[in-house]
């Protein structure tokens, strides 16, 4: 298990997910982050103490399931609808997706190769698997959910905890068909929880906008602008950014930028780096502003940061 305190590097560190966008809520980060392989089989767990928005793309050749690790925790938003405990989220690989959370959050994660899980789905059912065109959230029975929780936490805790047990090939092989066969009974079992078709047109208006901020990260875009680039009128992308991301598209891009910043900041070499060049380079011409709007933000001065990277 690997603690954090950088935002940035504990999700550059969950398995094989392009993180596109970081947003932290006020005061410390600090997060754990596990991970286990089963012979192509990759178990994650991690726990993380303040609210967070990110956006990412799910791993291209991977199956990849995530869901809250806690029965007892609030749900999160994932593209713009609620995943409670006893859900799971599949994602389509390679899609762009977005995540929200109101607080603490602990969350489990499983990943294999797409012939690989359609193998297991036929070995346990007999049948083809499902065939799902999008990212969905699925609903399995009770019973499923919590089985295939409570396996995922016995390997997380053996990897803690006796990580000897794990190196035994009869152990490791049991672990790994005893996840894989719980998941295969979830998926088979599960109720698609029903989304609206506006809500993957918005995903993918996201998903166009943080393409168009990653080619001017170092300047403010205007709403015209943006509209213009992702072709699209200035209502619909209100509306997919405040359901996508929960905040609006001007707030998002200078948040953005802001997080690139300070990104920047932590991770640069006082000696030979200014606060003053960091904040031009992303587009931060008015410095007094900068300064404090990023103490507003993140607790600390920008010279501060810079003094303590990480």
């Amino acid at each position: 298990m690997t603690s954090f305190s950088d935002p940035y590097a504990y999700h550059d560190a969950i398995h094989a997910a392009q993180v596109k966008a970081v947003f932290i809520g006020d005061g410390d980060f600090r997060a754990t982050l596990a991970s286990v392989d089963l012979d192509g089989l990759t178990l994650q767990s991690g726990s993380e103490n303040l609210p967070r928005t990110f956006a990412f793309l799910a791993p291209q050749d991977q199956a990849s399931i995530f869901f809250l690790a806690d029965e007892h925790q609030s749900p999160l938003q994932n593209n713009g609808a609620a995943l409670s405990p006893g859900e799971l989220v599949a994602f389509r690989p390679g899609t762009f997706n977005s995540q929200q959370t109101a607080g603490p959050c602990d969350w489990a994660s499983l990943a294999l190769a797409p012939d690989r899980l359609d193998e297991v789905f036929r070995a346990v059912t007999g049948r083809d698997p499902p065939s799902w065109p999008e990212t969905h959230i699925l609903r399995p029975p009770p019973s499923s959910w919590l089985r295939l929780m409570r396996l995922h936490a016995t390997v997380m805790r053996l990897a803690r905890v006796a990580p000897q047990a794990l190196s035994d090939a009869g152990i490791a092989r049991g672990l790994q068909s005893g996840v894989e066969h719980a998941l295969a009974l979830c998926l088979d079992e599960a109720a698609p929880v029903r989304t609206s078709l506006a809500r993957g047109h918005h995903r993918m208006v996201v998903r166009r906008l943080e393409e168009a901020a990653e080619m001017a990260p170092d300047r403010p875009l205007y709403l015209s602008e943006v509209c213009a680039a992702i072709g699209v009128p200035e209502r619909t992308l209100r509306v997919s950014c405040q359901e996508q991301l929960g905040m609006g598209p001007i707030r998002y891009l200078w948040l953005r930028r802001m997080n690139l910043a300070h990104r920047a900041l932590r991770r640069a070499d006082p000696a030979s780096t200014s606060v003053t060049a960091v904040a031009t380079d992303h587009g931060f011409w008015e410095l007094g502003r900068f300064s404090v709007a990023y103490r507003k933000l993140y607790g600390r001065s920008p010279s501060a940061t810079l003094q303590h990277r990480s």
